[in-house]
């Protein structure tokens, strides 16, 4: 049950509020509350943003010290579930010494340019991001992303400082603990407790997707991960990976990540904001373009 919370404001500051509240078409008492969260979770960009962090932190099992370019690479990685996939190979000990690079299966899927990835390598590194006035023009669609980069710089300048110690009181409010299937069909998702998870939006675009795999006979099943991706994979072919999804902080977009195919020099990340998109992703009329069908017929033809 949602805890009710009575907040009092003298009538200027609550007029104020009210019109905030109305423009943004919530309550007055969830304007005020969620405003509150925004500030206590700062820098992060949501909940799952600061727990994806946590889980970085726990599964690596880092060097002990308060080390603040790893600070700001973590927190990049920690953003996105497709770069949240490969972190195995992104981040790694050896022989007492931390190593971080971009595998190749990932640079695949990303920027040609520059991307966030790139950023949290660089910052770790060196604790600067090269040609920083030519490298943001990179970034994706997200536009968060150069909010991101520009936070994990200042953290590394010590201009944003955070304590770990201040969110962890809070981790085990962050998202409800379920328990996932080995996989499920697309109907099946639909209705799981992780789809009631997203917003209004994103389960729109996901509910579009599942029916546009459909609705051109591609046959798959869903993989839940344990942070924020969804692994898309063939019901033949020896569950071959059709593509990877993650959803953005501010339930915006949905991020399609697909590897390479014969038909393409280079994977893609789509971006996707509506369901003209999602469809788009699926089946492009331009042949020039990528899109998971073609994907699914190269995979089916091995």
């Amino acid at each position: 049950m949602k805890k009710q919370t009575s907040i009092y404001f003298e009538d200027i500051v609550l007029d104020a509020v009210k019109l905030r509240a109305d423009k943004e078409k919530v309550k007055m008492n969830d304007f005020v509350v969620s405003s509150v969260e925004k500030n206590y979770l700062y820098p992060f960009f949501s909940w799952r943003h600061l727990r994806n962090y946590f889980y970085l932190t726990k599964k690596l099992k880092l060097p002990l010290d308060d080390n603040v370019n790893r600070k700001a690479f973590l927190y990049i990685i920690a953003y996105d579930g497709i770069y949240m996939e490969y972190i195995d190979d992104i981040y790694k000990i050896v022989d007492s010494t931390e190593k971080v690079s971009i595998p190749k299966d990932l640079n695949d899927i990303l920027s040609p340019g520059f991307c966030l990835v790139d950023a949290a390598c660089e910052l770790f590194k060196n604790g600067v991001i090269k040609n920083m006035e030519n490298a943001l023009k990179w970034f994706g669609a997200d536009k968060n992303e150069m909010k991101v980069a520009m936070n994990a710089v200042m953290m590394v300048k010590n201009v944003i400082e955070f304590n770990d110690e201040l969110y962890r009181p809070r981790q085990l409010d962050i998202i409800k603990p379920l328990e996932a299937k080995e996989r499920y069909t697309p109907e099946e998702y639909k209705n799981s407790d992780f789809f009631k998870l997203y917003n209004e939006n994103i389960q729109l675009l996901l509910a579009t997707l599942f029916q546009s795999l459909l609705e051109n006979d591609i046959n798959v099943y869903i993989i839940q991960g344990k942070n924020d991706l969804n692994t898309i994979k063939l019901m033949t072919n020896n569950n071959k990976r059709l593509a990877m999804i993650s959803s953005s902080d501010d339930g915006s977009n949905i991020r399609i990540g697909v590897n390479r195919w014969d038909k393409s020099m280079h994977g893609n990340m789509m971006y996707c904001f509506t369901t003209h998109q999602v469809d788009e992703a699926v089946k492009d009329m331009n042949i020039a373009n990528a899109d998971l069908l073609t994907k699914y017929q190269e995979l089916t033809a091995l």
